[in-house]
């Protein structure tokens, strides 16, 4: 599975995860745009709702909103 990153929709400090594709199915895109590797582990139906994003600094895919760590007090 492909993720296409949008190098000109900023999101966090990085970018926007526009689409995911399979590995069949990418296509030549324009400059601002490109491919990257979608990990396995995370669940590439929630890209439509712009739920990942792409992290430059160490090229990993992340999600915006990040689960919270909720303990009981």
């Amino acid at each position: 599975m492909k993720a296409l990153i949008s190098t000109i929709e900023p999101r966090l400090t990085g970018y926007r995860v526009a689409e995911t594709a399979y590995d069949d199915q990418v296509f030549p895109v324009s400059s601002e745009l490109f491919w990257t590797d979608f990990p396995s582990d995370l669940n590439a139906e929630l890209v439509p709702q712009d739920y990942y994003w792409y992290d430059p600094t160490d090229e990993t895919i992340k999600p915006q909103n990040p689960p919270q760590d909720i303990t009981e007090v």
